[in-house]
This record gives structure tokens, C-alpha cells and sequence, in this order.
């Protein structure tokens, strides 16, 4: 009885590894893949010549028990808890160069984080400044511009060229007025 009968079904153990899903932990451990890099990767070891599909399906297999973590739905996985017995065994230098490798990954991130969060205020402030001048615009003056267009629509012939143009922007002072 394996692992996963006994102790659950989100529970996987080194027992209930096929040699495909230990090849791709193998890899994850040195960083992130994608299934179509471990299909090649597969069979340029020797492991087996698998389609990407059949890649993925392992691939989503250990991350529906937690093993691994589809990167913002990409398609790029990353390790999150090996289950090999022998993950234990691998040489503390291959594990602070994943660690490394890691920790620059989420500086990246977070550094990329902070720079859409440094645009966004940069917008929002743009934008409050934008209000506060729309505020101080003479009303009047929108509604003169609003009655001359009104005038201009009347004295246009249907057919001329720049005639909707004109309509147009007597509609958006109508809004705006109403607002």
C-alpha cells in the first residue's frame, strides 16, 4: 500500500515516485523549468522520451500535492517541498546555489513589485493633481463653448467634412455639464 492510501491524498512519498517525476525534481533543484525544457531535458539523459503533455501531467501531479508551484500560471515550475527521501542527501553546496538562485528570483520580484507600486502612485498623483485643476475651470466658459458649438451644429451643412467631429464635442460638454 503506498503513501498515499495511508496517509491521505494530498500525501506523497518516495515510494510512490515514478523515475520521471525524480528526473524532474532533479532539475527543479537547480531552478525553475518549464515542461517542454524537461521533455528535452528527459530525453537528452536518457531518462525517456516523453511528450510535453505527459511532462505536464507530472508536473501538475506534484503540484497538486504541494511538491511544486506553477509560477503565476506560466507554466514555469518551481520546487516547493521535495518529496525524495533523499533530498536530504543532496550536497549542501547544490543547496545554497538553489537558495541563492531562489532569493535573487524573489529579490527580482520584489524589486519589479515596487517599481509598478512607484508608477501607480506616480499616476495617482498625476491624477489628483488633474482633478484639482478640472475644478478650477470656469464653468461659464465650458457653457459658452457649449452654446457656440450648439450654434456651429445648426449653421453646418449635413455633409461637411469635420460636421461630427463638432457634434461630437458638443456631446461631451453636454455630459460633462450635466455632471
Amino acid at each position: 500500500m503506498s503513501a498515499i492510501s495511508e496517509q491521505g491524498d494530498n500525501v506523497i512519498s518516495d515510494d510512490d515516485l515514478r523515475d520521471v517525476d525524480r528526473a524532474l525534481l532533479g532539475y527543479l533543484e537547480k531552478g525553475p523549468i518549464t515542461p517542454a525544457y524537461a521533455r528535452k531535458q528527459l530525453e537528452k539523459d536518457d531518462v525517456g522520451e516523453y511528450t510535453r503533455g505527459y511532462v505536464q501531467q507530472r508536473l501538475s501531479w506534484l503540484e497538486e500535492h504541494g511538491h511544486v508551484e506553477n509560477l503565476l500560471d506560466t507554466g514555469l515550475y518551481s520546487v516547493v517541498d521535495d518529496p525524495r527521501t533523499d533530498a536530504d542527501d543532496i550536497d549542501p553546496e547544490d543547496r545554497i546555489m538553489v537558495l541563492e538562485q531562489q532569493l535573487e528570483a524573489a529579490i527580482a520580484d520584489r524589486d519589479e513589485a515596487e517599481r509598478k507600486l512607484g508608477n501607480a502612485r506616480t499616476r495617482a498623483e498625476d491624477l489628483a493633481r488633474r482633478v484639482e485643476t478640472a475644478e478650477d475651470i470656469d464653468r461659464d466658459a465650458i457653457e459658452d463653448a457649449h452654446d457656440y458649438l450648439e450654434i456651429a451644429i445648426d449653421e453646418l451643412p449635413d455633409d461637411v467634412a469635420g460636421r461630427m467631429s463638432v457634434e461630437d464635442a458638443y456631446h461631451t460638454l453636454s455630459s460633462v455639464l450635466e455632471n
